[in-house]
């Protein structure tokens, strides 16, 4: 598995489209509206409709580019028949894969956090940052990994589209969108709907079932996973 991360790694040198998401990830919080009038004395208020705008609606969208382009990029290149030839397992294979991708999911989260961190003290004091450190920690760590979790069967159709580039786009639009219309529902509806949970459980207080909304997301993931590794097993050259 280390040697299929490391060959992963290679074939990123010089990629233009991860470095351009990472730089839109990082950068978008740092110019970010400071805080209006309602929350200025409330970073938690602040803190999530950042995450509202950035964690649930542009970092999946990037996202969804960085998946199918660590996918697709390998049946436009061909380079995908030296793989269903190989030796290495495919799993093994499809797995390194989203490995890279949840690696850099969760660096930029890590980003968004430390920038976070750094404006709420500068527009709150530090004393209200200590206060809400483990509630903001816990919100944007939450976040990243449940969005995470809702977008795997991203990479499902990434493998059923092969070269053509927009339909795991659309997908990841699509589940952005419910994410987005979450605000609409609540209790078990809201819960069982995994990318209406992922909304829901990071409202502050949010009408939600956890452990139903835990549950849908596991079950989400699993079964995009499961889909994803069945469909690249199955694929002929």
């Amino acid at each position: 598995m280390l040697n299929i991360l490391a060959a992963e790694c290679m074939k990123l040198k010089r990629n233009k489209l991860l470095f351009l998401c990472s730089v839109i990830a990082i950068l978008i919080p740092i110019i970010a509206l400071p805080p209006n009038e309602n929350e200025a004395i409330n970073a938690i208020s602040w803190v999530y409709r950042l995450q509202m705008g950035f964690q649930l609606v542009v970092y999946p969208i990037l996202s969804g580019f960085i998946i199918t382009y660590l996918i697709q990029k390998e049946y436009g290149d061909q380079t995908i028949i030296n793989t269903l030839t190989a030796p290495v397992g495919r799993v093994k294979y499809l797995l390194g894969k989203l490995i890279l991708w949840f690696i850099w999911y969760i660096t930029i989260t890590l980003c968004f956090g430390a920038i976070i961190y750094t404006r709420v003290i500068i527009y709150f004091g530090e004393r209200m940052f200590i206060d809400n450190l483990a509630e903001i920690s816990i919100m944007i760590l939450r976040t990243g990994v449940l969005c995470i979790g809702v977008l795997i069967p991203v990479a499902w159709i990434a493998v059923l589209q092969k070269k053509i580039f927009y339909p795991s786009l659309l997908v990841t639009i699509a589940i952005t969108v419910l994410g987005i219309m979450a605000n609409l529902t609540h209790g078990l509806i809201g819960s069982i709907i995994p990318w209406f949970a992922v909304t829901l459980l990071s409202i502050p207080n949010g009408d939600v079932l956890n452990n139903v909304a835990y549950i849908s997301i596991f079950l989400c993931a699993a079964i995009g996973f499961g889909l994803a590794v069945y469909s690249f097993k199955k694929q002929e050259l």
